[in-house]
């Protein structure tokens, strides 16, 4: 295959989308949606039974606070069948009229005229002002507003600062200063400090949000506004080789190794004890408390070495962990917006969640939730605070067809793992997939 000489700047399983589009038909006929099943409201969300039992008492607070509010039907299910219940209940018209929405697949419920615009009552009815600056635009698509972020998280780099200093005798880096090329030579450290017994950082290469970092990291994004790739390609190979790297000099797993735990967290290197860091997300940090104590710290991700090319600036967003939105076309629209304002805003509604949902998305939630959280709790809770620093907003949400360019992503990583392909033929492969998805 020909090499890629283009820059855009100058030149698996079934997704949402394949489920909403064979249901198009039906929700342009059915057309009524709001809650249609029965009387009051509807409100839909993912999590599991104590989330779920917060937040109907969240919104039990909300109901008693006023007067003439409707009563509230609630439905919640698991992650995974939650969007498929979600996509059959919009396609029959029954739209929820409160939803819990996710950033990657809210151009699809937008593209099929599912979700109210909320322009209307920002800075009104629904309060933004003391939302992290970051995160008041992650409910944005084409120039509306469709969703209001509900919790957050953000990338960081998990270490284990026990088995950090056990090992090479060093306390954690200066996360304000490090680069890639520290990361590297670190990481290779702990495998040589071992003899070879422990990785110094889990395989990331297979992450494209971690890809994403680094290519904000150096003045581009994934995507432009009209769902366009918007990263050399060259920089992609850069990333894969350097994936490669680490993974030949022992400082991170082999293929095989990486590959046995895709999706299992408990087999991961890092649970198991045999690696120092890896790239997460800041929930993760208790999911991996909850399988293996150790002093677990969060640090901000490496930034551009020094020779890299571009226009260096933070790479890190804040990250909707969930969002809120309401139906197109709720009866309820208003006491739906009030609901979510509440939910967002109010004392009573914070001290019921907690974080439950994830970490607030205020810093006055924040420093409240801190005061009777646990020590892991801490560390998500401290880190966001310094991630509300070092962090610039996404401009946008991600285009139709993210979910699968996110999953592909592994498998390219894996093939330059396994000796498949290159660094660079895994990322021409990778780039005109990934431009046959989103430019169609």
């Amino acid at each position: 295959m020909p090499r890629h000489t283009r820059d855009p700047a100058t030149t698996p399983r079934p997704t949402r989308r394949t489920v909403l589009g064979l249901a198009a038909t039906g929700l342009v006929a059915a057309g009524c949606g709001g809650g249609g099943g029965g009387p009051g409201m509807a409100a839909s969300w993912w999590g599991d039974p104590g989330l779920n039992d917060a937040l109907n008492d969240a919104v039990g607070a909300f109901r008693d606070s006023g007067t003439g509010r409707p009563r509230v039907r609630s439905e919640f299910l698991p992650w995974d069948g939650y969007w498929d219940k979600l996509a059959t209940r919009t396609a029959g018209g029954d739209t929820p009229d409160l939803m819990m929405q996710a950033a990657t697949y809210l151009p699809e419920y937008v593209g099929r005229g599912a979700l109210r615009p909320l322009d209307s009552y920002l800075g009104d009815a629904l309060r933004l002002d003391d939302v992290d600056a970051s995160a008041r635009s992650t409910g944005g698509y084409r120039g509306r507003t469709y969703a209001v972020v509900a919790a957050t998280n953000a990338l960081t780099v998990i270490a284990d600062r026990g088995l950090l200093r056990g090992v090479t005798g060093r306390d954690l880096p200066d996360d304000r200063a490090w680069t890639w090329d520290d990361l590297e030579e670190l990481a290779g450290e702990v495998h040589r400090a071992s003899d070879g017994e422990t990785f110094g950082l889990q395989d990331g290469g297979g992450d494209l949000m971690a890809f994403q970092l680094f290519v904000r990291q150096r003045g581009r994004e994934l995507f432009d506004g009209d769902d366009r790739l918007a990263f050399p390609v060259d920089w992609l190979a850069e990333w894969l080789a350097l994936w490669q790297r680490l993974r030949e000099s022992g400082a991170a797993p082999p293929a095989d190794m990486t590959a046995e735990s895709v999706n299992m967290l408990a087999q991961s290197p890092m649970v198991r004890g045999r690696a120092a860091m890896s790239f997460a997300w800041t929930q993760d940090i208790g999911s991996h408390a909850s399988l293996r104590e150790a002093e677990y710290a969060a640090l901000l991700p490496p930034g551009p070495s020094r020779s890299a090319p571009g226009e260096a600036r933070p790479g890190l967003w804040i990250n909707a962990a969930s969002l809120w939105s309401v139906a197109a076309e709720t009866r309820h629209a208003d006491t739906a917006v009030e609901l979510v304002d509440f939910l967002v805003n109010d004392p009573a509604a914070e001290e019921l969640l907690g974080t439950r949902l994830g970490t607030p998305p205020r810093a006055d939630a924040r420093a409240r939730a801190r005061e009777g959280a646990d020590a892991v709790t801490r560390v998500s809770l401290d880190y966001m605070d310094l991630v509300a620093e070092y962090s610039t907003p996404l401009p946008r949400v991600w285009p139709l067809g993210f979910t699968e360019l996110r999953s592909e992503f592994n498998r390219y990583n894996q093939d330059v793992g396994f000796g498949l392909r290159s660094p660079e033929a895994a990322a021409d492969a990778y780039y005109d997939y990934a431009a046959g998805v989103v430019e169609g």
